[in-house]
């Protein structure tokens, strides 16, 4: 196929039958246990079981962010990396997949920018999408929704700018959209681009 990247979920503790039932999606649905230090193990054991066992030549292997796992923030994602300690693994940001609180969807710029200081040197692959947040007089809840990019509060000059910023090929996939979503995404991201510089009108 000649991918540079392979990107997975490092799985859960749930399972049917578990009586926190906070997914119907055991696969990575959340569970207590996921952010555990058990849980932390059993994804730097599946990360390394993988890329012992396939032996990657050109292709690195990644985790997903995911609000409710071991890959919940930039920090973690790091600490992750080292302690995998393998050169086939590298970093997935998905900036969208990082906003666990509403301080930092008002300020993802900052987070998108901070991230890729942090992570620059291992990041091979990113999702495109975006979010909203909502709120108010009897909805206090943090409650994010996924829209297409444009459409919420992502920055996204700061994304394709930090991106560029690497040097090197490293895929923006839009994902979780029908068919005329991804095109308003696609045009959205390059327009940003074409504002930035970063290609040709």
């Amino acid at each position: 196929m000649g991918a540079g990247a392979v990107v997975a979920f490092h799985g859960t503790v749930g399972h049917p039958g578990d009586p926190w039932q906070l997914s119907d999606n055991y696969d990575y649905g959340p569970h207590p246990d996921n952010q555990s230090e058990a849980g932390f193990q059993r994804a730097v054991d599946t990360a390394r079981y993988v890329i012992d066992m396939v032996k990657p030549k050109r292709t690195k292997f990644c985790l997903e962010m995911v609000p409710w796992l071991v890959t919940d923030t930039p920090e973690n994602y790091l600490k992750l990396l080292k302690a995998i300690d393998r050169p086939q693994f590298g970093a997935h940001i998905d900036a969208a997949n990082m906003v666990i609180t509403p301080r930092l969807y008002f300020n993802t710029g900052k987070m998108i920018r901070d991230c890729f200081a942090l992570l620059g040197p291992w990041v091979v692959s990113c999702h495109a999408k975006d979010l909203v947040m909502k709120g108010g007089p009897g909805t206090i809840s943090f409650h994010l929704d996924e829209v297409v990019p444009g459409e919420g509060n992502l920055d996204y000059d700061a994304y394709v700018t930090e991106i560029a910023k690497l040097k090197r090929e490293v895929p923006l996939m839009l994902e979780h959209f029908d068919v005329p979503g991804y095109r308003r995404g696609l045009a959205h991201i390059k327009a940003v681009a074409r504002r930035a510089g970063l290609i040709a009108g």
